[in-house]
């Protein structure tokens, strides 16, 4: 019997990038079919609303025929960013949210037990609480790691790439030669992991006074050296990675270079937007 195939792309548009995933379901079996990202320049959208549409639109346009894009699932966002994408020629689908896709994109083995989920991006960071797949709580914050990036550049004169291969690359490890780095980053740092502290213990306290039994960190921020021991650290909490296919079972297409384990960290919403499209 002949199985059509059939593709989902999800896609989401934050302040910094733009980012899909394209997934092929036929019978049983999901294949990555094409994923990719383009940056969008500083200031053209902030606090995810679009400040200089005509800079935006071309971009949008651009990203849609190099990747042979047509119809996309999006997250539930404000909707100047759904009529930007509708009018750059885009179907477009908003579905759920992005806490809810990253639920499904991490599926019930992600999280073990009660998770608080910590999804540091390059301008945001969000966080929820999750219990059996079930979002409890979710709340985020405008700071990630392009703050930290942004510090290192003032404090010691760095362009912006050699500033982020120092954010990720030293990050707040503690040692000798990365004493001057891992101290200024430090104090940025404590700010957000005080602010995950605080709303692990209101969290605690409003869902039956248990401690969780991990922390997920996906994002950006999973990739910044030293960040998840010290946030573990902080905590008293253990901390793991996410494993961003965990809510499906994905083989690679032969034709597709395979996405390394460090780009999943920062797909995670839109492999999840894709893997509930094909539910709907």
């Amino acid at each position: 019997m002949f199985l059509f195939a059939k593709n989902r792309t999800g896609l989401m548009l934050s302040d910094h990038m733009i980012r899909f995933v394209t997934l092929r379901m036929s019978g049983d079996k999901t294949t990555l079919a094409a994923f990719g990202e383009t940056s969008i320049p500083e200031g053209v959208i902030e606090n995810g609303k679009v400040t200089k549409r005509e800079v935006l639109l071309p971009i949008l346009k651009t990203f849609k025929k190099t990747h042979s894009l047509k119809e996309i699932y999006i997250p539930i966002q404000n909707r100047e960013i759904t009529d930007m994408l509708t009018q750059a020629g885009f179907a477009v689908t908003p579905t759920i949210s992005e806490p809810e896709a990253l639920v499904v994109a991490l599926g019930g083995t992600g999280f073990p037990g009660r998770s608080l989920v910590v999804d540091m991006g390059m301008y945001k960071t969000g966080m929820m609480l999750v219990q059996d797949g079930e979002i409890l709580a979710s709340t985020s914050l405008y700071f990630g790691v392009r703050g930290l990036e942004m510090i290192v550049e003032k404090m010691f004169g760095l362009s912006v790439s050699n500033a982020q291969t120092i954010v990720r690359e030293q990050g707040i490890i503690d040692t000798p030669e990365n004493e001057r780095v891992s101290e200024v980053l430090l104090t940025a740092v404590s700010v957000i992991v005080a602010e995950i502290e605080k709303l692990h213990m209101e969290w605690m306290l409003e869902y039956s006074g248990e401690k969780v039994d991990a922390i997920v960190l996906l994002g950006e921020g999973a990739l910044v050296n030293g960040f998840a021991d010290y946030l573990g650290l902080k905590i008293r909490v253990p901390v793991m990675r996410a494993d961003t296919w965990a809510g499906t079972t994905v083989r690679n297409d032969d034709t597709v270079p395979a996405m390394s384990y460090r780009d999943s960290l920062t797909y995670a919403v839109v492999i999840g937007l894709a893997q509930n499209a094909f539910l709907i």
